[in-house]
């Protein structure tokens, strides 16, 4: 998919795959950060028919219509029935359908990406930035997927990392890799960060690429999953 920069109009090629509304990219010419906007599908007009090329009704194919009508019914009340009389599961299984409809309405802001020199790692990648919540009901365990770009436009490294938390100036500077993984992965347990995001609240997030190539020349950030409601207790 070719994009291009509202700063500079210079274009790129990006992905299908990663193409999401709301995906956050950087120009490699201006260092622009805007927001992926997907376009509009053309929709082909419909031709003007003539009486002639209309195709008339069929009755002797009526019994096809019926015969799907009677299947669909049958496996409609078979499925209820399952459902009923079968044990539920726990949590519903979230497939690509369920994962869209859950992000669909969070958006990112104030995404920015630096480096840092680590005492332990040399230098390190660092992606943040802030979720927001624009659905009526809460909304909790946001997955942000960070990936990396090198100079002939091809993905060379790729993060994902829950929402919530955020290390400081001083802890990217020292701590080590385990450290700062155990701290971005509980940010209850870290900071008392508000992972379950209330209508209109924001939260920080960040992914740290520890080994980050050195042909880095874009960065591409979206959210990937999340869970409407506030989860259970542990």
């Amino acid at each position: 998919m070719e994009i291009q920069c509202p700063h500079c109009a210079s274009r790129f090629n990006l992905p299908e795959d990663l193409a999401r509304p709301g995906a956050k990219l950087r120009c490699s010419v201006c260092r622009t950060v805007f927001a992926l906007q997907m376009p509009e599908p053309a929709h082909e007009p419909i031709p003007d028919l003539l009486p002639d090329d209309v195709e008339q009704p069929r009755p002797r194919r009526r019994w096809l219509f019926w015969l799907m009508l009677l299947l669909l019914l049958a496996c409609g009340g078979a499925a209820v029935y399952w459902y009923c009389w079968h044990e539920r599961p726990l949590a519903p299984v979230q497939g690509t359908a369920a994962a869209a409809e859950n992000i669909a309405l969070l958006t990112m802001k104030d995404v920015r990406q630096y480096y840092v020199n680590n005492e332990k790692m040399g230098k390190i990648l660092v992606i943040e930035g802030r979720v927001v919540n624009e659905f009526p009901q809460p909304v909790s365990m946001i997955t942000v997927e960070a990936v990396l770009y090198g100079q002939d436009q091809k993905a060379i490294a790729s993060n994902r990392q829950t929402a919530g938390n955020q290390l400081t100036p001083l802890q990217l500077t020292v701590l080590d890799k385990e450290a700062m993984a155990s701290r971005l992965a509980d940010p209850e347990k870290e900071q008392g960060a508000n992972v379950t995001l209330l209508p209109g609240a924001s939260a920080p997030f960040m992914v740290v690429f520890d080994s980050p190539p050195g042909d880095v020349s874009e960065f591409y950030v979206a959210i990937v999953d999340a869970q409407k409601g506030v989860p259970l207790p542990r």
